[in-house]
């Protein structure tokens, strides 16, 4: 299944600066752009919250003194309070004081105003699953709207990212269009089609200036601005952002996509439709999710159903389970191709009929064992690693510790991989092996990590993409690590 995000987020205050932890777990607000030291996570109560860097909360005293401390007191609870402009003051609980910054951190105020408003830029991969919690269903595009009705969220229309402009989000989607009060989508992000961010017990809310909060409203469960304004947001109107999981379709060594267009069997008997090949949109019934489980990897169905191994050696997509040792493959890559090992230690290959079966004998994939995946949730990528998002901004040099991302066009030709950015250049890989914009794409090749994180290979030796601390973003990494891996 999905999993759901942990809120990690940057605080800038109205001198444009981040609230940063210094030494001996001294608190100030120095910070220029968000690194490590300005990285807080948003622990949540039933209605508080807390500030978490690293194990420390962020702690105040009755004299107004802020520190981090290991101890999780009420010394450490605050209340949030939103504005209208986006930003949050934050109250403490005991002290009924706010939060901010004149000479020092501090929690002197009884009125939250300018020095007490803060920014909330939030550090989390923009890309994610919206579920509606009271409907138990996901967001995905469609008749030009968000609507909440899909058990699981499948494709590309299911992905939401989420845009900060100056304190408030906009939520675009998979059309490069954004959602609005209305219901309907709008070409860009206008006052209609702004809102705060704002969460309540671990679960997210979208509310409007105007103090209407989004829902999921009427037979559709279309998202749009609820009728009347509310203090606090209600059941219908919060909402789980979530990671996923990568999707795409098996090219079988015979050139033909494994599907279960002829019942549970898993086959490998058509040709992809050259019309899908180039509007990137494939059948539900030839598209997989793959998902990490202990290790391994389970293979599962816009029905909801898992591939199992049977005793015969043949794939059928008919577990309602992934938890039988028989639905967990080991995936292999090799180049721009994957292999997979069932249960049986054999690898997974088509039949002369097309039928997929686990019963190659090599200790080595054959050329018949390897399928091309070809990710097709993610037409829009955008990336981050440890050191922050991968972006150019106004240079034509990529590298990788932006503070704001920039998204990359992704298409797929025989398992490589080519980027191309909202100006029309392309990522190349230059003689030191760092990439920049130019008008010939390079190849690059995916390895798939766990559930929404990969490695990307690249140059002239297919090298691992490595992001440093400086922002250097190179074809230089050697193995998986840290550096090398990179949250889609």
């Amino acid at each position: 299944m999905t999993t759901e995000l942990k809120y990690c987020c940057g605080l800038v205050n109205s001198n444009k600066k981040y609230l940063s932890v210094g030494f001996a777990n001294s608190v100030n607000a120095d910070g220029t752009s968000l690194k490590a030291k300005q990285r807080w996570n948003l622990e949540q109560g039933d209605d508080t919250v807390f500030l978490k860097f690293g194990n420390n909360y962020l702690t105040t005293d009755k004299m107004g003194n802020v520190t981090c401390s290991e101890e999780k007191t009420d010394d450490a609870k605050f209340r949030v309070e939103t504005q209208t402009d986006g930003r949050w003051a934050f109250k403490s609980v005991p002290y009924d004081k706010y939060l901010g910054c004149s000479d020092t951190v501090n929690t002197n105020a009884t009125k939250a105003e300018e020095k007490q408003l803060w920014t909330v830029h939030m550090d989390i991969h923009p890309q994610v699953n919206i579920k509606s919690n009271i409907r138990d269903r996901y967001a995905h595009l469609e008749d030009d709207e968000l609507h909440f009705n899909e058990v699981i969220p499948w494709g590309a229309d299911a992905i939401v990212t989420l845009e900060f402009h100056g304190g408030r989000y906009a939520l675009r989607v998979c059309n490069g269009k954004y959602a609005s009060t209305s219901g309907s989508l709008v070409d860009s992000p206008t006052d209609d089609s702004l809102f705060i961010l704002e969460f309540h017990g671990g679960k997210a809310a979208f509310k409007h200036g105007s103090g209407k909060y989004m829902a999921a409203i009427g037979p559709k469960a279309t998202l749009q601005c609820a009728k009347a304004a509310r203090a606090k947001p209600g059941k219908d109107e919060v909402f789980v952002l979530e990671d996923s999981h990568p999707q795409g379709i098996l090219i079988a060594s015979t050139g033909k996509v494994a599907s279960t267009r002829q019942g549970v069997d898993v086959s490998a008997k058509h040709a992809l439709d050259t019309e899908d090949i180039a509007e990137g949109t494939f059948n539900d019934k030839e598209t997989w999710q793959l998902e990490y489980t202990e290790g391994k990897w389970a293979v599962r169905t816009a029905e909801d159903k898992y591939w199992e191994l049977k005793a015969t050696g043949g794939i059928q997509a008919d577990a309602s389970s992934k938890s039988n040792n028989g639905c967990k493959f080991e995936l292999s890559h090799h180049e721009n191709k994957v292999a997979l090992k069932g249960s049986n230690g054999k690898f997974v290959r088509p039949k002369e009929s097309g039928h997929l079966y686990a019963n190659s004998d090599s200790s080595e994939p054959a050329d018949k064992d390897l399928f091309i995946f070809q990710m097709v949730n993610r037409p829009q990528l955008v990336l981050k690693g440890v050191q922050g998002f991968v972006g150019h901004g106004s240079r034509s040099k990529v590298e990788c510790s932006k503070p704001r991302y920039d998204v990359y066009k992704v298409t797929c030709k025989d398992g490589y991989y080519s980027f191309q950015a909202e100006n029309g250049k392309y990522w190349v890989v230059e003689d030191d092996q760092s990439v920049s914009l130019g008008s010939t794409p390079d190849k690059f090749i995916f390895e798939y990590i766990s559930m929404s994180r990969l490695a990307i290979r690249g140059g002239r030796n297919f090298n691992y993409l490595k992001g440093e601390q400086n922002g250097d973003f190179k074809c230089a990494g050697t193995e998986i690590e840290a550096k090398t891996t990179w949250e889609v």
